[in-house]
């Protein structure tokens, strides 16, 4: 492999110009050489076009007409990756993150010492906890629906490092798909993860590579949205990825360890019926539709 591959990076907005920049700024100042940033709005309406256009003359810039999602979003910028077939890699990574000079070398670094790693992800620290570990890459455990995270202090094989910052082959892409536009947001990255591994690929989490995150600017706390989206992908992806037994022993626990928790939850303690509404779709979406 060559000693400095072409990586694209492709950073997607929604209405969030602010954090935006501030992350652009921060990857200007990277040590890796070899480099192209994509920016892609997601038919923002918080003035995030007219900012973005300002800076489009010194970056690839594509602006869409409405919200994709994160999953279509990116498969925007990666299918013009891949037609142009001139980067060995593909690194997402969310708008509302920083990273640190070195982060990129390191990742790519890792990627070159066995042929079969196929995507890689940083050490992710909060943003205003500067020292406090958000993701630190994550096993995932079918038969619960869980996936705790991993957090050594060691490069480690792991089944799933988050979205926020993922560094993917182009040649893992070309062999397993893009990412999953069905989910829309939230278990996409995931979603990747699990069919990169089931294609005999290697996914490891780098702690020697790291970002700080800001986290979930796009939804408040305990936005229905959020609530809607995580449910409904939760069901989808265990009924895409789970066997048998591993789905007939998620459904179990979940209907009657979780599913009565959130449903009288949010209705009679929280009062929120927006949020109870959202979270009963979500459930019912998730179950019924594919």
């Amino acid at each position: 492999m060559k000693k400095y591959p072409r990586v694209s990076i492709i950073v997607l907005n929604w209405n969030g110009w602010k954090d935006t920049i501030e992350c652009l700024n921060s990857l200007k100042k990277i040590a890796y050489p070899n480099y192209e940033v994509i920016v892609i709005d997601n038919g923002s309406t918080d003035g995030s076009v007219e900012r973005l256009k300002a800076k489009s003359l010194k970056l690839k810039a594509v602006f869409n007409n409405k919200n994709l999602g994160f999953a279509e979003g990116n498969n925007i910028a990666i299918r013009r990756v891949l037609k142009e077939n001139k980067s060995d890699f593909v690194l997402l990574l969310n708008n509302d993150t920083v990273v640190e000079k070195n982060f990129l070398t390191k990742l790519v670094k890792t990627t070159q010492k066995e042929e079969r790693i196929g995507i890689v992800g940083p050490k992710i620290y909060y943003f205003d906890k500067r020292n406090v570990i958000q993701s630190a890459g994550s096993k995932i455990n079918l038969y619960l629906g869980k996936f705790p995270q991993i957090k050594s202090k060691k490069t480690t094989e792991v089944d799933f490092v988050t979205g926020a910052c993922l560094l993917i082959k182009t040649e893992v892409i070309k062999k397993i798909g893009l990412l999953d536009k069905k989910f829309f947001l939230i278990f996409e990255d995931m979603d990747w993860c699990v069919r990169a591994k089931k294609a005999s690929y290697l996914i490891l989490y780098v702690p020697g590579s790291i970002i700080w995150h800001k986290t979930g600017r796009s939804f408040k706390k305990e936005n229905v949205s959020r609530t809607y989206y995580y449910t409904r992908n939760l069901f989808r992806f265990e009924f895409k990825h789970a066997n048998h037994l591993q789905l007939l022993c998620f459904l179990f626990s979940y209907f009657v360890l979780v599913f009565p928790v959130y449903f009288l939850g949010y209705l009679f303690i929280k009062r929120n019926y927006d949020l109870w509404k959202n979270y009963v779709r979500g459930v019912r979406e998730g179950v019924f539709t594919r």
